[in-house]
């Protein structure tokens, strides 16, 4: 038997029913259950996937935040205490010399995250060693459920005890043995070749459209279950990436499915921001009774006990939303469009057959030029909606960037993304303080259920949410001074070199 011996379960159900088998049938012991956030790592031209390695940096709940070296399903390194933010340099120093030498000094780039439960179990002999142990990887892919992958690791030493649990497995579950490991079946489903500079504006547009609707697809389970406030991040994530998209190609797609489908997105982006908004209450209470002191706790917890009820109250309204007939017939047309040939390669639209480097960078030119009209417009008088303006223009060139990024020059988008990422942090902590701060009046201030303590406890949070929305705003000033920089104006003007004569 090799070390490590991988299995679907091929009838799927629920990950409490394959762990009941294993600690109720089989007597295994559980010794960590935990969610975490997986990304890959590599540089640009997938160096390390070329040859066999795979570097994954994973953070849980509790901040732990680790970089795994991974050959071959097995972790032959561990870097303890890794942030993920900025992955290329810092993260670079750290890597052992073997790995560091592979890498080479490209900067790394990061897959979408994925969320997984990872339940890690042991089977003990009599004097409590553990002689196997077992990963039991739940990773939901796609809408539909996917089989729970487990891992059987077999010890030095304890050969045959990893043998007899294989074939225990065989008799209490419907298993079939696989050669992915857990870090593969967490990886991102490929959506196809990369898109290229050269290729057809409209057909690069096709191709991230593609790969964003998987994204979007791979969280819905999530989102509809609302376990893990993650899903429902990234699948609106998605869903504005896809919008700037649908706003972008104005000269790249066909105009009618183009407004039709702008309008759904929009739709869909209402649709989730109260769920999303109170996911963000409910995160933050921690931070409250840390930021107000530990005499404030007793007072907050009942503010914590409404949000959790507001919370579950949104979420139940947007879960039928989502299964409404207007959602899954618009759902089904977005497919149906995506793969309809026909419908992508007779577009009469004027940049359609323009090469995609040259469209895709004269969009990233006038997003970048609207942040900076927008931002020197600013005044300490402005009202907060250009403030909120700013941070929507923003968000257009960021996502801009990360959907072509492939065919841009990468210290060009390296030059632009650290400015515009502080940037993006200050403008959305003023806007989320400022919205929080509305929120928590909204949903306690007219209460007569609570005593007043708690009112008093609730007028500190919003006083103390509305001073940080006021440093934020100072804040968002400098971070646009440091963005509106000769170094990134340089860095927009080189992202590719644009033929002579050639217009948007």
């Amino acid at each position: 038997m090799s070390e490590v011996e991988r299995f679907e379960v091929v009838a799927v159900g629920d990950v409490a029913d394959v762990l009941a088998v294993l600690v109720d049938r089989l007597g295994l012991v559980v010794e960590v259950d935990e969610h975490v956030a997986r990304r890959r790592l590599d540089s640009a031209d997938r160096r390390l996937a070329d040859v066999g390695v795979v570097l994954e940096h994973r953070s849980t709940s509790d901040g732990t935040a680790d970089l795994v070296w991974i050959r071959e399903g097995r972790a032959v390194h561990r870097i303890v205490g890794v942030a993920l933010e900025p992955p290329a340099d810092a993260t670079a120093a750290r890597l052992p010399v073997r790995l560091a030498t592979v890498a080479g000094a490209a900067p790394f780039v990061t897959d979408e995250p994925v969320h997984s439960r990872l339940v890690s179990l042991s089977r003990l002999d009599d004097e409590d060693k553990t002689t196997v142990r077992v990963v039991v990887d739940d990773t939901p892919v796609g809408i539909d459920p996917s089989p729970v992958l487990i891992e059987v690791v077999g010890l030095r030493g304890y050969r045959s005890d990893a043998d007899r649990l294989v074939a225990e497995l065989h008799e209490h579950l419907d298993v079939r043995a696989t050669t992915r490991s857990s870090v593969e079946r967490s990886a991102p489903r490929s959506t196809g070749p990369s898109i290229t500079g050269s290729m057809a504006a409209i057909e690069g547009w096709r191709m991230v459209l593609r790969r964003l609707t998987t994204n979007m697809n791979e969280r819905f389970v999530g989102v509809l279950s609302g376990r893990d406030p993650e899903d429902l991040h990234a699948f609106r994530v998605a869903v504005r990436r896809i919008r700037t998209l649908l706003r972008e190609g104005r000269a790249v797609l066909p105009p009618d499915e183009r407004a039709r489908f702008r309008a759904e997105f929009l739709w869909l982006g209402d649709v989730t921001t109260p769920t999303r908004d109170a996911d963000v209450l409910v995160a933050d209470h921690p931070r409250f009774v840390v930021e107000l002191g530990v005499d404030h706790q007793d007072w907050l917890a009942p503010m914590l006990e409404v949000f959790w009820s507001h919370r579950a109250e949104v979420q139940m309204q947007m879960a039928n939303e989502l299964r409404s007939i207007r959602r899954i017939e618009f759902g089904a047309a977005w497919a149906a469009w995506l793969e309809d040939d026909s419908r992508w390669t007779t577009s009469a639209a004027a940049d359609a057959g323009r090469p995609l480097a040259e469209v895709a960078a004269a969009s990233v030119r006038d997003a970048h030029a609207e942040v900076v009209r927008t931002g020197r417009r600013i005044r300490k008088s402005s009202p907060p909606s250009v403030l909120h303006d700013l941070r929507k223009d923003a968000k257009r060139l960021r996502y801009l960037l990360e959907s072509f990024a492939p065919v841009f020059d990468p210290d060009g988008v390296s030059t632009m993304a650290e400015p515009l990422r502080r940037l993006q942090d200050a403008l959305g902590t003023f806007q989320d303080d400022a919205v929080q701060a509305g929120a928590v009046h909204d949903l306690m201030v007219e209460r007569d259920d609570v005593g007043p303590d708690v009112m008093i406890a609730t007028e500190s949070v919003i006083e103390h949410l509305e001073r940080t929305s006021r440093r934020a705003r100072a804040q968002s000033r400098r971070a646009f001074e440091e963005f509106d920089d000769r170094q990134v104006r340089r860095a927009v003007e080189r992202l590719v070199p644009e033929r002579k004569g050639s217009k948007r």
